[in-house]
């Protein structure tokens, strides 16, 4: 596929977008979210799964990492498990008020990945608007003044607790599809929906592109990854079409990676990402970056609505369903 690189970024300066990618919510979210397993997990939550044979069934997971996993979300509270049954003792997992604020960015993969994935999407490819009653397409718009948010039109502001940038630190967590380097329209399909929903670094990595960070240099600078997992991510968001291949900067002197008409549709992802984190991951006495709205001049707060109505999606308004089988009668 021919992936068009798009040049425009947000002027960010080197020193504040350190502060904003570091210490930003979306780092605080990959904490809880930054791998695969992590990922599926929520998505078979919200299809409705809530025990844990269910979830190792529908995974494929081993009993550890699954275990391991609940316990992640219980410990945030994202996920509460509750007695279904005394004898013998039997539980299931369900969303907390924590939990089901996550919809806006579980809607925002899934418009990425049904776009970008196509039939080899992980997720569910229809979803119905019962309000409705129409096929649901979410967008990401201004909830002020309702227009579909575009990268060039938004800008990106510190706060004054935004000083002191800690080094990241990624888990270790590794999956088999991150090191698959099959080739074929399958393998790549794949990899582009690993790398994006539930790789850490390549999740920081293209955050720090959108917010202008764009120099091999700055990366490791400003993310604090090492050099040879920058090179590997980096080479494999370029053969997915993740980023484009790096072009000569001659103000910066450096070799600049840009964005794709792919991680340029990120953009509803990671800000839905970043309002969850603001409120839920936000640290006690931290002013947290925010995000302006060139169009209207304010504050931008994202709003999900269905493209068949304009109203707000909410989660118990969609329906989940498999695309039907175009064989049958």
């Amino acid at each position: 596929m021919n992936v068009q690189s798009v040049s425009r970024h947000p002027k960010t300066a080197p020193d504040q977008a350190a502060s904003l990618v570091v210490l930003s919510s979306i780092s605080r979210f990959i904490d809880i979210f930054g791998d695969p397993w992590s990922v599926l997990l929520l998505r078979d939550v919200y299809l409705g799964v809530t025990r844990f044979e269910d979830f190792q069934k529908n995974l494929g997971i081993t009993r550890q990492t699954l275990s391991n996993r609940l316990q992640t979300f219980g410990r945030h509270g994202i996920l509460v498990k509750v007695a279904y049954q005394d004898r013998p003792a039997r539980y299931e997992y369900r969303l907390t008020e924590k939990g089901r604020e996550l919809a806006d960015f579980a809607l925002m993969i899934w418009v990425w990945q049904n776009r970008w994935a196509g039939s080899h999407s992980l997720l569910p490819r229809i979803l119905r608007h019962r309000s409705c009653g129409y096929f649901l397409v979410p967008q990401m718009v201004c909830a002020e003044c309702r227009s579909p948010l575009e990268l060039a039109d938004i800008s990106v502001e510190a706060g004054p607790g935004l000083v002191e940038a800690p080094q990241l630190t990624g888990r270790g967590r590794r999956w088999a599809a991150l090191e698959t380097r099959r080739e074929g329209t399958t393998s790549q399909n794949l990899l582009k929906g690993t790398y994006v929903i539930g790789d850490r670094w390549s999740n920081l990595i293209l955050a720090g592109v959108l917010l202008g960070i764009r120099s091999f240099d700055a990366m490791v600078s400003v993310l604090g990854i090492s050099t040879n997992i920058l090179s590997h991510r980096l080479k494999i968001c370029v053969e997915v079409g993740l980023l484009a291949e790096p072009t000569y900067n001659a103000d910066s002197r450096a070799y600049d990676y840009g964005l794709t008409r792919m991680s340029r549709e990120l953009l509803p992802l990671f800000l839905s990402i970043s309002e969850w984190s603001d409120k839920w991951l936000r640290p006690e006495g931290v002013a947290l970056p925010h995000w302006r709205h060139r169009l209207c001049g304010h504050r931008l707060v994202p709003q999900v609505t269905g493209r068949c109505c304009g109203e707000p999606v909410r989660l118990s308004d969609v329906r989940f369903q498999q695309a039907p089988d175009p064989d049958a009668t």
